[in-house]
């Protein structure tokens, strides 16, 4: 399961009524998720809090992410450029990550309305982080998904 946060989308749908799409700003963070939403709007969800843990930037530029091209059937999707290397987990780690968010700060709950641009499941979870485990998500391994 994956999906455009409710505000993001309610954001872009008030365009057609006059209002400004709110710009993305320079950055964006990514955040790993423990437990996923049951909706759009973030209901449940749960980052992560594995020992020395921190959201991943991403620039908000074409070196940031690969240009957006045809998906799955009438998709439109689009890949982060470059490898994301979380920190290495300490003490303790995380049973389960189960998702991800793309996200506005650096430190905003992910269940603050407007905080979230896109969220998604990670393939094969949950991935079990242990002590001392690196943390990474390869090139073009996170993808923002339009239909």
């Amino acid at each position: 399961m994956a999906g455009k946060a409710g505000n993001f989308s309610t954001a872009i749908l008030t365009a057609f009524q006059g209002t400004q799409v709110p710009a993305i700003g320079g950055t964006t963070y990514v955040a790993l998720l423990h437990t996923n939403p049951s909706d759009d709007y973030m209901t449940g969800a749960v980052e992560t809090t594995y020992t020395n843990y921190a959201r991943q930037s991403i620039a908000s530029t074409t070196s940031g992410w690969n240009n957006p091209g045809p998906g799955t059937g009438t998709t439109q999707s689009m890949t982060n450029k470059l490898l994301l290397t979380f920190p290495t987990a300490g003490a303790t780690g995380d049973t389960g990550i189960n998702g991800f968010a793309v996200c506005v700060h650096l430190a905003t709950a992910i269940t603050t309305a407007s905080e979230v641009y896109y969220w998604g499941s990670i393939t094969g979870a949950p991935k079990i982080i242990n002590s001392s485990d690196p943390v990474s998500i390869a090139a073009s391994a996170l993808t923002l998904t339009e239909s």
